[in-house]
């Protein structure tokens, strides 16, 4: 299976995900803590911010800031520790802290009889949003999507179908426009609800192209290197209805340069 074969799989993939039973030791969960390592960490973030949009109690850790203490567990929290192999030795260790203190644990991962599997208080193992190859594709909308459902919040059916028209209009994006540009480098912008996924869509950049890339929010690029940029430098932009405004401000200046521009929102700017 090639990386483009196991990305456009996502829509099927995500229709099991929002068949996930929701757990009631989630649910009933005063307060959520989701925790992971890199990637699985930007993950726990996004679940963090969708559980708050729906007034459920909630907050993001990485692995590492309980690991050295900067972070002390809240034993009456319900900790949700996200890996995909159940393996990664910082959130293996990470969990273990949050048993010893008290706090409930509960595993979201793909893989079957794994560490933390088999020491969390419950599981959830998703087999069906492991990777076959190394490069990630649909894991980390399929565990996202998984998450939501187990926690009982509310998502669209209409989910799949969203993601297929997705692809259809980068499809032709890429075709049309940036099959003729030659980039040289690649900068993620979004604004503050999007900066997990933009971290997250910085790492896929760089492992597909093998081009230099870099995830900054919108405000503070604006206040740094934005010299950088011409031509060459293709440009994210994920936008959020209440910074609407100045992160259109921000294309405006990065399309005078001259740079290619993705807009992701409503009212794209004019020359992206």
């Amino acid at each position: 299976m090639t990386y483009g074969q196991e990305l456009y799989s996502t829509p099927k993939i995500i229709e099991k995900a929002l068949k996930e039973p929701e757990e009631e030791t989630l649910i009933s969960a005063k307060k959520l803590v989701f925790c992971g390592c890199g990637t699985s960490y930007y993950m726990a973030g996004a679940c963090a911010k969708l559980c708050k949009n729906q007034n459920r109690s909630a907050s993001a850790v990485d692995a590492i800031e309980l690991i050295s203490g900067a972070v002390i567990p809240d034993p009456g929290s319900t900790y949700v520790f996200i890996s995909r192999s159940g393996e990664s030795e910082e959130t293996v260790q990470a969990m273990r802290i949050c048993k010893k203190s008290g706090a409930h644990t509960f595993y979201l991962g793909c893989t079957k009889d794994s560490r933390i599997e088999k020491e969390c208080d419950k599981a959830r193992v998703l087999p069906y949003g492991n990777e076959t190859i190394v490069l990630e594709s649909f894991s980390f909308y399929v565990q996202l999507t998984a998450a939501l459902a187990c926690c009982g919040l509310v998502i669209d059916k209409n989910l799949s179908n969203l993601i297929s028209e997705a692809f259809s209009k980068a499809d032709e994006l890429y075709k049309n426009v940036f099959t003729k540009i030659p980039f040289s480098r690649i900068i993620s912008l979004a604004s503050p609800f999007y900066r997990n996924l933009n971290r997250e869509m910085m790492l896929k950049d760089g492992e597909i192209t093998r081009l230099p890339v870099e995830d900054w929010g919108v405000l503070e690029f604006r206040h740094g290197p934005r010299c950088w940029c011409n031509e060459t430098t293709l440009i994210h932009i994920m936008s959020e209805n209440a910074t609407a405004g100045i992160d259109a401000a921000v294309a405006k200046e990065l399309v005078s340069y001259g740079c290619p521009v993705i807009w992701y929102g409503e009212n794209a700017p004019k020359g992206s």
